[in-house]
């Protein structure tokens, strides 16, 4: 059974997760093998999409992107940079404090 290809904003959206917490620059996101596919030429244009909650970007994508200019963070002043946002959903808290032993949530811990 063949796997569906992915997107590129797919791609580039799997690598920074993985690459979390650091920043990349544009330029690695360029022409980049991932164990998802290949970014090709526009790996840095769909993070910045992926960033700015462009048009082009599924609703279900947008607030996972930050970009940074590299003065801001410390980094290369030349390269814009990237890093995943992660997101933690009201279920993913109220499973995690449903899976705290009975103690715990007596304590309000």
């Amino acid at each position: 059974m063949q796997q569906d290809k992915l997107t590129t904003h797919q791609i580039v959206l799997r690598h920074l997760r993985q690459a979390y917490p650091r920043w990349v620059p544009a330029h690695e996101l360029v022409k980049l093998e991932t164990e998802w596919g290949f970014t090709g030429i526009d790996g840095d244009r769909r993070a910045r999409e992926l960033a700015t909650n462009d048009e082009r970007v599924r609703p279900e994508w947008h607030n996972y992107v930050e970009r940074a200019d590299g003065t801001d963070i410390g980094e290369d002043k030349r390269f814009a940079y990237f890093r995943f946002v992660p997101r933690v959903t009201m279920q993913a808290m109220l499973d995690w404090f449903n899976a705290l032993p009975a103690k715990e949530k007596a304590r309000g811990h």
